[in-house]
């Protein structure tokens, strides 16, 4: 009786197998999936998910600080990572790039939109260009992931310059340094 049982087991992991062989063949025949050509051990979807053909199970994405979805990914015999940003990993998979640009674009302008429709192979100056159109702002002021200082702070620095007081006493004040003070006042960084 357990041969019996471990005998129809096993049939049908197989199948399961099989069948799930067949799932693949007829999504990547119909554009809703890929293999990747870097990590052979994962389909790359054309909605963006990711998943681990080896464990069968998407991979979790996180926010980089610039707002762009990443996934770590291994290859075989390798324990070193590979983190990848999703929209790049879809675009290789999905899109033609016959002027081999270096860039890819979100034409909506979300970053965390990863579908194949809303991506495209561009120029650096294309990419700019996109951002500005779709008023991709979020790089700016209170808005840049890297910034320490609300603009509140920002505006007392700048009324401080122009009624004299030194970039030294100013960067003591408020605990930054002189050459924050300097691009500041020269509109390298918080730009008006």
């Amino acid at each position: 009786m357990l041969k019996i049982l471990y005998w129809i087991s096993s049939f049908l992991s197989n199948l399961l197998t099989e069948i799930r062989k067949v799932i693949d063949i007829i999504e990547i025949r119909k554009g809703i999936k890929a293999e990747s050509k870097e990590f052979p051990n994962y389909f790359i979807y054309a909605d963006g998910q990711i998943y681990n053909k080896k464990k069968n199970f998407f991979l979790t994405q996180t926010k980089n600080q610039r707002g762009y979805m990443m996934v770590t990914l291994f290859k075989d015999n390798d324990s070193k990572r590979y983190p990848r940003l999703v929209h790049s990993l879809v675009a290789k998979a999905f899109l033609e790039n016959p002027l081999n640009y270096p860039n890819i674009a979100h034409k909506n302008g979300i970053f965390t939109d990863n579908r194949k429709e809303n991506l495209f192979f561009c120029s650096q100056i294309t990419n700019i260009n996109n951002a500005i159109k779709l008023g991709d702002n979020h790089r700016n002021g209170e808005l840049n992931p890297n910034n320490v200082l609300p603009l509140v702070v920002v505006n007392e620095i700048r009324k401080a310059i122009a009624s004299g007081v030194s970039q030294a006493d100013i960067a003591k004040n408020y605990g930054i340094s002189q050459s924050n003070v300097s691009d500041i006042k020269n509109n390298k960084i918080w730009k008006q």
